[in-house]
């Protein structure tokens, strides 16, 4: 199999349990609709989900629900490449992930400095949750299915997802 494939398998479970763990963890529903490693275009992979309501105005207001789908989103976007780079892949290719980042941590924060050291942060936390063994395991088999299946939509995801993380659960 080429890598190619496997970095973008593991580059696309990793945003979407991120998504699915954060969403859990902030007791709001985050879920992607499907996730995908089927090329398309200029697109090697991708993760669909809803986007948010009309209450998501960021250059408006920034109330604490506007915060959490900015942090989960900006989470989920660093899972790819930080997954990815964890399978001992390259982590390249993820330039429009890496702009949707700067423009979404760019709506919490005043100035660059503090745009750099808010996203710093989230990637830091990204890469934590990433490093817990359940978690990576939940990416492992989502992108074991995906190499299977290339196209995974959300009931089939979220019972790979769950599975892996259901023997924390258990103790």
């Amino acid at each position: 199999m080429p890598i190619e494939i496997a970095d973008t398998a593991y580059h696309e479970s990793g945003h979407a349990v991120v998504r699915f763990v954060e969403g859990r963890q902030r007791r709001t529903a985050y879920a992607f609709k499907s996730v995908s490693i089927a090329n398309e275009g200029d697109s090697l992979g991708r993760v669909l989900h809803s986007t948010a309501g009309s209450w998501f105005n960021p250059e408006i207001e920034t109330t604490n629900r506007v915060r959490d789908r900015i942090e989960v989103e900006i989470m989920s976007l660093w899972a790819g490449t930080l997954a990815s780079t964890k399978a001992g892949h390259s982590g390249e290719g993820a330039e429009a992930d890496q702009h949707a980042i700067v423009n979404l941590g760019s709506y919490m924060n005043g100035s660059d400095l503090t745009t750099e050291a808010y996203i710093e942060w989230l990637r830091l936390g990204t890469s934590g949750i990433l490093d817990r063994p359940i978690v990576w395991r939940a990416v492992e088999s989502l992108s074991d299915a995906l190499l299977e299946k290339t196209t995974i939509r959300w009931k089939e995801g979220k019972q790979i997802i769950r599975e892996a993380l259901l023997p924390a659960a258990r103790s």
